[in-house]
C-alpha cells in the first residue's frame, strides 16, 4: 500500500475539480463537493508492521488510487508527481518509487480511462428526472396517479392539511422573485415540507433567526443569501407545488431558550404532519447542497500501468486491470446525515421522507420504499412503519425498537451534549403514545416507567475526568453526564426494583426542579474509600468498598494497594463522572487512631475544574453509600451506587425535606456471576453472598428511597 504521498498532492485534488453549479468545485470523478474531499492520514497497522494503511475518502478517485497502490506498489514507497500528471479526457497519473534517501528508482505511468457500463439498466439521472420521479411516487402514494382508488395510501396521507403545528414556517409564494418570507402560522393551514439537514461546522453555520434578525426575516430573505441546501429544498417545494417549508434554524429563534424548548417538544407533530420530509442525506453541511446529477450506476475504469527505470528495462511487465465502482450501494459510506443524533428522530417521525443520497434517491412511506434502482423493502425501513403505529401491537415490539433506536442514537454525533434529551424528545413522545393502553407507561428523561429497573442499568463507556453534569437532568438519567454511555449488560433474567412514584414531566427537559423516582428496592450500606494520586491510576482516583468504617479509614494507602494488587475484588465500579466531597470542615474530626482518612457526609458530582481541598486530595476520604440492587443476568449482577443528597440541595425543594432517604447516583457496580453465585467482595476481606448482603430472601427488607 501507499506509504507516503507528497504534501503537495493536495494540489492534485484541485486539478481534478471543475466548476459546476453556483461556481462551486465539484469532483469530476464522483460528483462530490470539493469541501468533502480530503487526503486521509496514514495509520500504522500493529506495532511490528512497517506498512501503513491509506484510508481513502468517499470518492471514486480516492478509492481507485488506493486500489492502484495495492495492486501496483504493494509495500513500496511512492510519490504522486503532481506536475507531470494530468486529468483531461484521458487521465494519466505519474508515480515515482523512491528509496530511503528519497532518490527516484523508477517511474510508472498509469493511464486511467472511464468506460460506460455494459448494462443500460441504471443510466445517469439528472436533477429534473429525480424530481419528476419523486413527484410520480408521491402521486401514487396520494392516489392521484393510480387507476384504482384502493391503491391510495391512507396512512401516509392523513393529517396533511391540518393546522401547521410549528410556530413559524417559510412562505415560498414569492420564490420566483428570488425572495422568501418567514411567517407565523396562527390560523394557517396547508401542506408544508420539513427539511432534515446537517448544520455543519460551527464556523460555517447557516443563516439563523434570532430576536435581532426575525423582523428582517419576516420582511423577506433574498434566496441568494441562503445556503445551497436550503435553495435545493425550495426547488423541491416549487416542483411539488408546496407553498410552505419548515427549517429549524430559521423557524425557531436560536437565542430564545424557552421557545427552543417549546418547539423541541413539538418535533413529533412537526415532522409527522409534514406533507413530506426532505433529508439532505449526502450533504455534510447546509452549504454543500444535495441536488446533483447522478452518474451511471456502475462506472468501470481501465487502468494501464507502464514502468520504466533509469538503469534499464523494467523487471515489471505492463499491467492491465479494470476496477468497477457500484454506486447503488454507496449510501452507507457517504451519508453524513445518518451520523447526526438530531436526525435519528427526523427519520422515524415523518410519514414520508425522501433521502437524497450520494448516487440514489429514496422515498420511504409507510407502505413501501421507492428508489432510483426500483422498489425495495428492508428490515430497517419497516421499523419506521412499526414506530409510526402500524403493526405496533405488543410491548415487545416497543422494547426491541427502543433499544435499537437508543443504541443508534448513542453512537451518533451531537454538537451540544446538553441536547441529548431534546434530540430524542419527539421520538419519545411518539412512542409513548403508541402504548397508551399499557398501564403507567411513561417516558422519564430517557427511561421508561414500565422497564425502569433495566433502564437504570446504563453505564458510561469510559471514565472521563473532564466530564460535566448536565444541569436540570436527574442523576439517574443517562443524559445527566456528558460522557458517552450505553447498556452493555443485556436483558436481565431477574429485576429487583419497583417504581412507586415518578415526578418527571416533559420530553425535552424535566419541568421539575429535581425530577425524582421513588423506588422500592433492596439496599445495603457500604463505605466508599477514595484515594487520589495513586500510582498506576493515571490521574483517576482509586475507589474501594468496605464493610467497616474503621477499616476503611485506618488502613494505610500502601496496604490498600497491596490488597487490590494481590486479591482484586470481583466487583467493578464505574463512576459516571468525577465526584468530590460536599462542602465540609475538617475541624473536630474524631481521632480513631493510626493514619486516618476523613469521613465526609456525602459526595457530589464535580467537574475537574472544581478543586479538592488539599487534605482530601493528599490523604483521601471515606463516605457512606448505599448499594441499590438492580438486575441479574446470566453473567452479572448490577447495583446502583447512591450517595446521600446534601442538606443544601434538599433545602431548595420543600418536598425533599419531608422525605427521609434521598440520594443521587454516582455510578454502577457490576459483579461477575458466571462461574458461581454472585457475592459482594470488599477490600477489608469480606466475601458475602449477594443473597445475604442484600437480604434478597426477605421481601420485607426492601425499603422505599427517593433518587434525584
Amino acid at each position: 500500500m501507499v506509504e507516503e504521498l507528497l504534501h503537495k498532492n493536495l494540489l492534485a485534488i484541485a486539478a481534478l475539480f471543475h466548476s459546476l453549479y453556483d461556481g462551486r468545485s465539484i469532483c469530476s470523478f464522483c460528483g462530490i463537493n470539493a469541501e468533502g474531499h480530503a487526503w486521509s492520514s496514514f495509520e500504522k497497522i500493529g506495532e511490528d508492521v512497517d506498512v501503513p494503511r491509506w484510508m481513502p475518502a468517499d470518492c471514486t478517485f480516492h478509492i481507485l488510487l488506493d486500489r492502484i497502490a495495492e495492486d501496483f506498489f504493494p509495500g513500496r514507497k511512492i510519490y504522486l508527481d503532481v506536475e507531470k500528471s494530468h486529468w483531461d479526457v484521458e487521465t494519466q497519473l505519474v508515480f515515482h518509487e523512491v528509496d530511503e534517501f528519497q532518490a527516484v528508482m523508477s517511474t510508472t505511468w498509469i493511464d486511467l480511462q472511464k468506460q460506460k457500463p455494459q448494462s443500460e439498466s441504471y443510466q445517469a439521472m439528472d436533477i429534473e428526472q429525480q424530481l419528476d420521479a419523486l413527484k410520480g411516487w408521491l402521486g401514487a402514494c396520494d392516489g392521484e396517479t393510480v387507476n384504482r382508488r384502493e391503491d391510495f395510501h391512507k396512512e401516509c396521507h392523513e393529517n396533511v392539511d391540518l393546522d401547521i403545528p410549528a410556530k413559524r414556517v417559510l412562505d415560498l409564494v414569492d420564490v420566483t422573485t428570488g425572495m422568501v418570507r418567514l411567517v407565523e402560522t396562527k390560523h394557517r393551514k396547508g401542506r408544508y415540507v420539513a427539511l432534515s439537514h446537517c448544520w455543519g461546522d460551527p464556523t460555517r453555520r447557516p443563516l439563523m433567526s434570532t430576536h435581532a434578525t426575525v423582523g428582517a426575516h419576516m420582511s423577506g430573505i433574498a434566496m441568494n443569501t441562503l445556503p445551497r441546501s436550503f435553495r435545493d429544498a425550495f426547488r423541491i417545494c416549487f416542483h411539488l407545488r408546496v407553498r410552505y417549508i419548515w427549517i429549524d434554524c430559521l423557524c425557531i429563534l436560536q437565542d430564545d431558550s424557552a421557545e427552543w424548548l417549546t418547539e423541541a417538544e413539538k418535533m413529533a407533530e412537526i415532522y409527522s404532519k409534514s406533507y413530506l420530509t426532505v433529508a439532505a442525506t449526502r450533504a455534510r453541511n447546509s452549504h454543500h447542497g444535495f441536488l446533483y446529477d447522478f452518474p451511471d450506476d456502475t462506472i468501470n475504469y481501465e487502468v494501464i500501468a507502464e514502468r520504466s527505470s533509469d538503469e534499464g528495462p523494467s523487471e515489471y511487465p505492463t499491467l492491465n486491470a479494470t476496477f468497477s465502482i457500484n454506486h447503488k450501494y454507496s449510501k452507507d459510506d457517504s451519508s453524513p446525515l445518518d451520523k447526526r443524533a438530531w436526525c435519528l428522530q427526523e427519520w422515524y417521525l415523518p410519514r414520508r421522507i425522501v433521502e437524497f443520497c450520494l448516487h440514489n434517491i429514496r422515498l420511504l412511506c409507510l407502505r413501501r420504499v421507492e428508489t432510483r434502482f426500483g422498489r425495495t423493502n428492508d428490515q430497517h425501513t419497516w421499523t419506521r412503519t412499526i414506530a409510526r403505529g402500524f403493526g405496533f401491537k405488543e410491548e415487545d415490539f416497543f422494547r426491541t425498537l427502543w433499544e435499537n433506536a437508543r443504541r443508534d442514537f448513542f453512537y451518533r454525533s451531537l454538537t451540544k451534549v446538553s441536547d441529548r434529551l431534546p434530540a430524542v424528545a419527539g421520538l419519545a413522545q411518539m412512542l409513548e403514545g403508541r402504548l397508551q393502553d399499557v398501564p403507567n407507561h411513561r417516558y422519564l428523561a430517557g427511561l421508561w416507567s414500565t422497564r425502569i429497573t433495566e433502564d437504570l442499568s446504563w453505564t458510561v463507556l469510559e471514565y472521563d475526568e473532564e466530564a460535566e453534569a448536565m444541569e436540570g437532568v436527574p442523576s439517574w438519567s443517562w443524559a445527566s453526564v456528558s460522557a458517552p454511555s450505553d447498556y452493555i449488560y443485556g436483558r436481565p433474567s431477574t429485576t429487583f426494583v419497583d417504581l412507586v412514584e415518578a415526578k418527571c414531566t416533559g420530553y425535552a427537559r424535566p419541568r421539575e426542579l429535581f425530577a425524582s423516582l421513588r423506588l422500592k428496592a433492596f439496599l445495603a450500606r457500604a463505605f466508599l474509600r477514595v484515594d487520589h494520586l495513586v500510582e498506576g491510576y493515571e490521574g483517576r482516583p482509586q475507589l474501594t468498598f468496605w464493610v467497616h468504617e474503621v477499616s476503611a479509614r485506618s488502613t494505610t494507602r500502601e496496604r490498600v494497594q497491596l490488597i487490590e494488587k494481590t486479591n482484586r475484588t470481583r466487583g467493578v465500579f464505574v463512576s459516571d463522572m468525577p465526584f468530590s466531597p460536599a462542602p465540609h470542615s475538617h475541624e473536630g474530626d474524631e481521632d480513631i487512631g493510626g493514619p486516618r482518612l476523613l469521613k465526609v457526609s456525602t459526595v457530589v458530582r464535580a467537574s475537574h475544574k472544581q478543586q479538592l481541598c488539599h487534605v482530601c486530595r493528599d490523604g483521601g476520604y471515606v463516605c457512606a453509600v448505599q448499594l441499590l440492587l438492580l438486575t441479574k443476568t446470566d453473567v452479572s449482577l448490577t447495583a446502583l451506587i447512591l450517595a446521600p443528597v446534601s442538606a443544601s440541595v434538599r433545602e431548595r425543594d420543600p418536598s425533599l425535606l419531608q422525605t427521609e432517604e434521598v440520594y443521587h447516583r454516582l455510578g454502577l457496580l457490576e459483579m461477575d456471576c458466571i462461574r458461581k453465585a454472585p457475592q459482594m467482595e470488599t477490600t477489608d476481606g469480606h466475601r458475602i453472598p449477594a443473597q445475604n448482603f442484600w437480604k434478597i430472601g426477605e421481601p420485607s427488607a426492601r425499603r422505599i428511597v427517593t433518587v434525584i
